[in-house]
């Protein structure tokens, strides 16, 4: 929560920049030495419930922001990924702790890359929006200058959205290969419908949408996501399968 905080106001002043990569470094610390202990008590990753799902997906959504850091210094993207990411983790206090029917750890793990993918997608999009907004109305603020231009931020996201697709392809593939009761079929159904906005997402493209319209559309498409995860999430207490 500090972090996101930080990271927000270093889009106005640089010099919380500091503050930011460091208190991220120490929350993502404290997360992985949660796993970790989780992982020895129970002998097993810790991915069998939505409660450690939602851990999970803010683990690996700092180490996706970290690694592209390193691959192309984007660091606004802070302030707007890391308050979306402690939403989630919020959320997720609130999820059930039981273990679902049965997991499977492929297609859990899959699943949550695909949703890391998904979400730096609909952040790029917030990006672009917002940089789209003010070039329009013609009032810049400080940040403007530090975001991406709208091509960059227009292909990434598509880049984005074609590895997360892949991804959850992976982990129906995965999912399917094992028995389903009534709860994992809804699990399953509404995986398969978040499947289909995204390969939608990707035929509009070859059809010429692209920028605004597409910006919008994962926006949109994210929040179907938020509703899978937290509302289906709570009615299966299954992770994917």
């Amino acid at each position: 929560m500090i972090a996101a905080a930080a990271f927000v106001a270093a889009l106005y002043d640089a010099q919380w920049k500091r503050w930011a990569f460091s208190s991220l470094a120490v929350g993502w610390g404290a997360q992985t030495a949660w796993l970790v202990r989780e992982g020895f008590q129970r002998g097993l990753w810790p991915i069998t419930t939505m409660y450690d799902w939602t851990a999970g997906f803010v683990w690996l959504s700092i180490v996706a922001f970290v690694f592209y850091q390193r691959l192309r210094p984007t660091w606004p993207l802070g302030g707007f990924l890391m308050p979306v990411v402690v939403v989630v983790w919020l959320g997720g206090q609130v999820l059930p702790r039981t273990p679902g029917t049965s997991t499977v750890l492929v297609s859990s793990i899959a699943s949550m890359a695909a949703y890391v993918a998904f979400l730096i997608a609909a952040v790029f999009s917030v990006m672009y929006f917002e940089k789209e907004r003010e070039l329009k109305w013609k009032k810049v603020r400080v940040f403007y200058y530090q975001l991406p231009s709208l091509d960059v931020m227009d292909m990434v996201s598509a880049r984005l959205v074609w590895l997360g697709l892949a991804l959850l392809t992976m982990a129906l593939g995965a999912g399917f290969l094992v028995p389903t009761g009534s709860r994992m079929g809804l699990r399953a159904v509404s995986t398969v419908i978040v499947w289909v906005i995204y390969a939608l997402y990707v035929a509009l493209r070859q059809w010429g949408w692209q920028g605004h319209r597409a910006a919008v559309y994962l926006m949109l498409a994210f929040v179907l996501i938020l509703v899978d995860v937290f509302l289906v999430g709570s009615l299966t207490h299954g992770a994917f399968y």
